[in-house]
């Protein structure tokens, strides 16, 4: 399992915190808080299955931390997924309304 932050590629203040990552053989679960416009949290649990180029979510709903009555529909796609000896480096993005918002970064191994 691997946990950390990856942040978006065009903004300093949001990021993706991922409490667990957990890769398969074809698939990724993983659970993460991102935040959008500074301010607001949101959670996806969710898993990412691997269709020969990438792993995709498929399209789910993430859940507004601060008010969990509130959802979006999104899409999670991670392009690039690089196992190291202690970390794994990933690039990817979020899928909302037509817009992708590009992630990477490394998480940590957590045994």
């Amino acid at each position: 399992m691997y946990q950390g932050t990856l942040r978006y590629d065009d903004d300093d203040e949001d990021k993706l915190d991922f409490e667990s990552f957990i890769i398969r053989d074809n698939e990724i679960a993983f659970r993460a808080t991102t935040t959008w416009n500074k301010y607001e949290k949101w959670l996806i649990d969710s898993n990412a299955i691997f269709n020969g180029q990438h792993y995709e979510t498929g399209l789910v709903n993430s859940t507004q931390v601060m008010n969990s009555s509130r959802t979006a529909s999104c899409q999670v796609i991670f392009s690039e997924v690089v196992p190291l000896e202690s970390r794994v480096k990933v690039k990817g993005y979020w899928l909302e309304d037509c817009v992708e918002y590009h992630f990477s970064g490394s998480l940590e191994r957590k045994d």
